[in-house]
């Protein structure tokens, strides 16, 4: 039984790492991330000069190229700034912890547990650049979040040495930015089980980086001179600006630019699919007059805990009939990264209940056992599958032959599913009629 739970503990990081490191998109999600942490705590998100010397070091790291850069890295590393991205962090210990199974077996499930440690091992070995990659942002976002920090404290920090406002600089950096080593040991052994909570540690980084956002600005109130109060003033500043600011007020602004009512805002949200419905969406029009829009929750790391407030506030999102009935239900949603089912899991109870996550069934009932066994072969390698890949079969596939995807009368657009891959920002079109036809299957 324990090596059956370590297996699922494995299946479960791969699952996840499948998703994310091996996903273009969520590299770029990732980077597109950074300038929300940076705000976050109070300093200019478009500090591209800052952003040199991180990167030259993340390279000198990688490559070895300069003795400067990789001394300052490594500065950067026992600071404590570097290699403590979440999915890769997690990634390593769980292979670390498991190593010693991966290499004896006297059975046939021993076998199938060694074989899958191979697997991770192989994989491990042959997309180190493409993990490393996807540490890089995390750490161009933290070592420029320490530069501007250590530069923000030397005026209320007049007597410390260097070492001392790097020590803080440092420290504020770990508490501001999530970073793995600060997740507390009971959120470190849940975040393994194999059951339900597939993004639980960032989620809950992301809250406890907000909270203490606001303990240093109030610590900082309180230090009685003008400089104490601008740093705690930044800190504030940049606090709504990250969360209401690049969400909220993006899809006012552009709601009154192209003239979108708040009646046609609410009509567009009956026809989202429910993850979506409380998001923040830059809309508009096309030359044809219809609704175009990009969901910039996606790319906002504190979007989780920010729409859920604004549809509790009944300022946005599409909020429930009564005050007690929203405050619940939104408060549950909030909760769904820590409760919903992990990838690895929601594909085998899929599975065991033939629908998947939408109600849809995964193979016809009807149908003759070869037919069934494909249908449900490819709904659970999808679970296996580099995101990245997974798009492509499923919808650049599709459109470059001209097909619409299942279930739906909509045909993508190669150029645009390729824009939304590099890019992060994916440019939809409401169809009311496909909208409806999707509902239907469910």
């Amino acid at each position: 039984a324990t090596r059956f739970f370590g297996f699922l503990i494995k299946l479960n990081v791969f699952t996840k790492s499948m998703k994310t490191v091996a996903s273009v998109m969520t590299h770029v999600r990732n980077l597109l991330g950074q300038p929300y942490f940076l705000l976050m705590n109070g300093h200019n998100p478009l500090a591209y000069r800052k952003a040199r010397k991180a990167i030259s070091a993340i390279w000198a790291d990688a490559a070895g190229s300069d003795k400067a850069a990789q001394a300052y890295f490594n500065k950067m590393t026992r600071l404590g700034l570097v290699g403590e991205e979440m999915t890769t962090a997690e990634l390593r210990r769980v292979m670390g912890n498991f190593q010693n199974e991966f290499d004896n077996s006297d059975s046939a499930q021993e076998l199938l547990d060694r074989g899958t440690g191979k697997l991770l091992k192989a994989i491990k070995k042959g997309w180190g650049a493409t993990i490393r990659t996807y540490r890089a942002s995390d750490e161009i976002g933290k070592i420029m979040n320490f530069e501007m920090e250590k530069e923000a404290l030397r005026p209320i920090r007049p007597d410390s040495t260097e070492a001392e406002l790097e020590a803080e600089a440092a420290q504020r950096t770990r508490g501001g930015i999530p970073t793995y080593s600060m997740l507390p040991p009971t959120v470190q052994l849940l975040r393994t089980q194999p059951f339900v909570g597939p993004f639980m540690s960032f989620f809950y980084e992301a809250g406890r980086t907000q909270v203490m956002n606001v303990k240093y600005a109030m610590q900082e109130m309180r230090g009685g001179t003008a400089a104490h109060r601008a740093y705690a003033a930044k800190r504030i500043v940049g606090h709504f600006a990250a969360t209401v600011g690049m969400g909220y007020v993006l899809q006012l602004a552009a709601k009154a630019w192209f003239g979108i009512s708040d009646e046609e805002e609410e009509n567009f949200r009956e026809f989202l699919p429910e993850w979506e419905k409380d998001a923040q969406f830059i809309m508009w029009r096309d030359k044809d007059g219809q609704l175009q829009y990009v969901n910039v929750s996606y790319n906002n790391p504190y979007s989780t805990t920010t729409d859920k407030l604004l549809a509790m506030a009944f300022l946005s999102g599409k909020p429930e009939d009564t005050v007690a009935k929203n405050i619940a239900y939104k408060t549950l949603e909030m909760l769904d990264p820590f409760t919903s089912e992990t990838i690895a899991a929601q594909a085998l109870w899929n599975l065991g209940r033939n629908k998947d996550q939408y109600g849809n069934k995964i193979w016809n009932e009807q149908a003759d056992f070869g037919d069934q066994f494909a249908d449900a072969f490819e709904h659970g390698a999808k679970a296996l599958t580099p995101a990245t890949i997974e798009r492509g079969w499923s919808k650049w596939r599709l459109a470059y032959l001209g097909k619409h995807l299942p279930k739906s009368a909509r045909v993508p657009v190669l150029g645009d599913e390729l824009l939304a891959e590099v890019t992060g920002f994916r440019i939809r079109t409401m169809d009311y009629e496909d909208a409806m036809l999707q509902g239907s299957f469910g």
